[in-house]
This record gives C-alpha cells, structure tokens and sequence, in this order.
C-alpha cells in the first residue's frame, strides 16, 4: 500500500522529469476490498481516466485472479476528502487457470501476475514463475467492462538469463512492461546485475499471432524494477524494489 500511495502522488499531481524530485506523499483512503493485504498489487497501468491495480492473484493460495479500476478524478476528490467513499471497479481475469496448467505442462511452475500494459485493445500480463523454472511468461487478453479475458492461444515464454554458475538468480525474470510506441517492451527485473543481460524484449502487433519477439538493448535500470508506466510522451514510473524511479526515454 505504500508503493501505491507514492505512485498515486506522482500521477496525480503531475510531477515532471527531473534529477532531483521533492516528494510530497498524500494519503489515499482506500475501501477495504482493495486495501486488503493479500491482494499484493505489483502492477499498474494509467490510462486516459483510470488507474489499474493488478493483485499478483496467486492461485496456489485460491486468490481470485483480478485487477481494479479507480477513476483518476475520484482518487483526486479522496485524497482532498477523506470522508468521500472512493468507487471503484473489480475486473475478473478469465482462463487464468488454464494457462497455469499449460505452464505447468512446460516444467514451469505459475507463482503469480507481477505487471500490466495495454497496447490499442490488448491487455498484456506479465507472470513471474518459480526460481526454478526456465520461464517467465507474458500473457494477452482483452478487456470488455468487467472482465478481461486471457487469449489461451497466446503463451510467450521469455526464459531466464543464468548467472556465472548456470543457475537462474533468485526471483527474477522479465517481469515488467510497457508499451512505447506500438510495441510492447518486456523488462528483466535484476537488469544491470548480469552481464550483458541489460536488455527488454520486444512485442510489435505484427508478432501478436505468433508469439514472437525481438531482443533490443536499454540503458542499465536499477536493481529491481518490477513494474513501468508511461507518464508523457518520453517519461516513465516504475516500481524499483520498494522505492520509485522516474526516467526518460531519448
């Protein structure tokens, strides 16, 4: 929830680019469905009116797959008045299950949503597996009022870089995601850790059908980025661990 109450300062207030940010934290009152502990958000989306929240909806643990809407103009009405009751909307995920066991056909065990971008009418999640496994993956679907639904035809495996010694590093993989452009970028969360591994993968919708992806170079991000949204035309929030980050592209 601390993670949230800092970002939504930052969307909502506007704050612009710069080496040097002075932040001002303002509290928002949530309802208790959404300030629930366990629904462990770790991804966001801005869109034109609204914030998404998206719960990791670990289903090993039964959590219901789903994400939240808030209004932006409501979320700037609560933080000015605590007593106004923030509305908001639940958006069931479908097919979810489905595509963990398709996962778990592949030697790769699902743990989890970690972010969220939408590219014209494709949602895009990005799911974190098991140390173990091989795989991360990034999943699309699409959204019509309250519920978005999971294309099960479409399952990208994005494997996990290995450190000197051949073993994957403990809890990472490409987990966030944004989308510049058109293209949907797809983000090593341990980035400037590795060797070499400073890079994103690329999703053009000319490669929605099949699947497919180009790797391409970013400047190193800072240990551990775990979600990113776009904020203007070359600036960018991200979740970093427990703190934020604000950079730009050129």
């Amino acid at each position: 929830m601390k993670i949230f109450t800092l970002f939504l300062l930052l969307f909502c207030t506007n704050i612009a680019f710069s080496q040097k940010v002075n932040y001002k934290v303002q509290k928002l009152k949530l309802p208790a469905e959404i300030a629930y502990y366990d629904n462990q958000f770790s991804g966001l989306f801005i869109t034109k009116d609204n914030l998404l929240l998206l719960s990791e909806s670990r289903l090993q643990d039964k959590a219901e797959p789903k994400l939240y809407a808030i209004k932006l103009a409501d979320a700037e009405k609560n933080i000015k008045d605590t007593n106004y009751a923030l509305p908001y909307k639940k958006i069931t995920i479908k097919n979810l299950d489905f595509l963990r066991d398709k996962m778990k056909n592949k030697g790769d065990d699902y743990e989890g949503l970690e972010a969220i971008t939408i590219n014209e009418s494709s949602v895009f999640l990005s799911v974190e597996t098991a140390t173990p496994s091989n795989n991360c993956y990034l999943l699309k679907g699409v959204l019509k009022d309250t519920v978005l639904t999971m294309d099960v035809l479409f399952m990208l495996p994005t494997p996990k870089p290995e450190d000197a010694n051949g073993k994957h590093i403990y809890n990472a993989g490409y987990e966030a995601i944004t989308t510049i452009d058109e293209t949907v970028y797809n983000i090593l969360e341990y980035n400037s850790f590795l060797k070499n591994n400073n890079i994103a993968l690329a999703i053009t919708p000319s490669s929605y059908t099949n699947a497919a992806y180009q790797k391409t170079i970013v400047n190193e991000i800072p240990f551990r980025v775990t979600d990113i949204t776009k904020t203007n035309k070359k600036k960018f929030t991200a979740i970093k661990f427990a703190s934020l980050i604000l950079f730009k592209s050129d």
